[in-house]
């Protein structure tokens, strides 16, 4: 059995080594972008609204707001080459969930690409994009060992029950009007708490001083910010990463600083591959938002599902050796 699983990962090696840094790089380059995007356009720009006097700064603002901007259309662009990319090398390896996963990222690009050109309206590209993501979800728990399989599944669960809010809500307005499915959206949010709480299990890496420290500053920062400016907060939280506020205030300090935490200490140890799929999913954030966003979610949950080497395809080569 041993010498059977060594075979199959070097044959999965061998597969991702034409080209697969050149990938690695590709996404790395569109977290970069993804991150600047969230930041400059819907963080900086959407804060700024609020503070009295903020036109009087003009120059500087706009200077953001046109980074923000350029930072959204050059993250489009390099995800759709990362899409792209994944889904090859997915295909590559020619097993029956990594092809299954290639398939889901092509129907979701095919289908972006239509709504692009206008050949499909918002009503088919939404159940399309959920459905990609349900695929690529239940393809990749399939491989996994348990900590990767239970942040996909849960992150990947939280994502469809607030993307069903959603697609329920439109139908039941068009239909009988009267009918509500919010009680979906705490049920999401809750599941993606434990998602961020569940997030350091993917390192099998000591604590370290530097990112605990990162996780309470963000989790104090977090719970200041809902105390002092809940309405403002949530209405940012709402917009930027789709959580709506519904649970309590501690809930958020404590997952977002334990993400932090986790994002921080896969970074600071050389675990490409998990801090990738952390900023892939944070950017994309929950919900059916815009095909962007949900292009980023799809990458991420790749990642996290499919690519587990922590680095280049040479460091692939060197374990399954």
């Amino acid at each position: 059995m041993a010498a059977g699983r060594a075979l199959v990962g070097h044959i999965e090696a061998q597969a991702r080594a034409s080209g697969g840094d050149l990938v690695w790089w590709l996404v790395r380059v569109t977290v970069l972008a993804g991150a600047a995007e969230l930041l400059l356009l819907r963080l900086l720009t959407r804060t700024a609204v609020h503070i009295p006097g903020i036109a009087t700064l003009g120059g500087p603002y706009l200077v953001v707001v046109e980074l923000g901007r350029f930072a959204y259309y050059l993250g489009a662009v390099l995800l759709s080459l990362t899409l792209v990319g994944l889904a090859w090398m997915l295909a590559r390896r020619a097993s029956p969930a990594a092809v299954t996963a290639a398939a889901s990222l092509l129907l979701f690009l095919g289908a972006a690409v239509a709504a692009r050109l206008g050949l499909i309206g918002d009503a088919v590209l939404a159940p399309i994009s959920v459905l990609a993501v349900e695929i690529i979800m239940l393809a990749g728990a399939t491989r996994l060992g348990a900590a990767r399989r239970a942040s996909v599944l849960l992150f990947g669960s939280a994502f469809l029950v607030s993307s069903a809010y959603a697609l329920f809500q439109a139908n039941a307005t068009e239909t009988a009007g009267t009918v509500s499915f919010a009680w979906l959206l705490p049920i999401g949010e809750f599941i993606v708490l434990v998602w961020c709480v569940e997030a350091p299990l993917l390192l099998r890496r000591r604590p370290d001083r530097a990112s605990m420290m990162w996780g309470i500053a963000v989790a104090l920062a977090t719970l200041i910010a809902l105390r002092m400016g809940e309405a403002t907060t949530k209405i940012l939280l709402l917009w930027d990463l789709g959580l709506a506020g519904y649970l309590p205030d501690l809930a958020y300090a404590l997952a977002f600083g334990t993400l932090a935490y986790a994002l921080s200490r896969a970074v600071r140890s050389g675990t490409s591959s998990v801090a990738t799929a952390l900023g892939l999913l944070i950017v994309g954030g929950l919900g059916l938002h815009s095909t962007y966003q949900t292009g980023f979610v799809l990458a991420g949950l790749a990642m996290l599902s499919f690519d587990s080497d922590g680095g280049s395809s040479s460091e692939v080569r060197d374990r399954a050796l």
